[in-house]
């Protein structure tokens, strides 16, 4: 997979009166609204460690407008949220487990200033989420597990005021370990996982911190426990 360098200080010389202009519209003073632009600049550096955003552009207006609607409406604003977690574990035989979880969750915004967003969805808080995952244990070489994930994450809102919003996705990851014992009858157990097996692009999360976070690539990973 190829990755593309951002050029931040371009891209601020060739953005930042744009947005300041649009910043100013909406709180209507100028030195608020230049540190609000700054404050999407570090939002875009934050996210280009997971991933470039496809439109760098696009993501900082709709980064810019957020931090401009939070200033004006969520300084007194809360957040309540009320839900209901279950949690799965199970042998269906002496080889086969299950194990997962799913959340429901209804987060709304209270008491925001004059009740301007009030009963509105809380960023970043989704619906619903589901993950399941299964092992099993080889018959045909012993010590072997396979293993698999899937992760399912319903749509979360980016914008207090309910206009904007990332999709839902959902994941697969893949794996397998190995436990032998090694010298001195020591156990050792090599890992192998691949997270993102089908190398899905989607937004992971929305948060009023760091804006919209990148699902990582298909990623592999490999680790080794040794017992002493």
């Amino acid at each position: 997979m190829s990755v593309q360098t951002i050029d931040i200080a371009g891209l601020y010389i060739a953005e930042q009166g744009r947005l300041k202009r649009l910043v100013r519209r909406l709180v209507e003073n100028r030195s608020t609204a230049d540190d609000l632009v700054q404050q999407a600049f570090e939002k875009l550096l934050r996210t280009v460690e997971y991933g470039n955003p496809e439109n760098c552009p696009a993501y900082l207006t709709s980064t810019v407008r957020n931090l401009a609607l939070n200033h004006i409406y969520g300084v007194e604003g809360k957040v309540r949220n009320r839900g209901l977690e279950l949690n799965i574990f199970g042998e269906l035989t002496d080889e086969l487990r299950l194990l997962g979880g799913a959340t429901f969750m209804d987060g709304v915004q209270t008491k925001t200033l004059n009740g301007l967003t009030d009963g509105k969805k809380a960023i970043g808080i989704p619906d619903t989420q589901i993950n399941l995952g299964a092992e099993w244990d080889t018959p045909f070489i012993t010590g072997l597990t396979l293993t698999g994930r899937a992760i399912y994450t319903d749509s979360q809102y980016a914008s207090i005021d309910n206009t904007q919003s990332i999709p839902d996705w959902t994941r697969f990851d893949l794996g397998a370990r190995y436990t032998f014992n090694w010298q001195n009858g020591k156990p050792l157990t090599i890992r192998a996982s691949i997270e993102n097996v089908f190398d899905k692009s989607y937004w992971a999360a929305a948060s009023t911190n760091f804006g919209l976070a990148r699902g990582a690539p298909r990623t592999f990973l490999v680790s080794t426990t040794l017992d002493f």
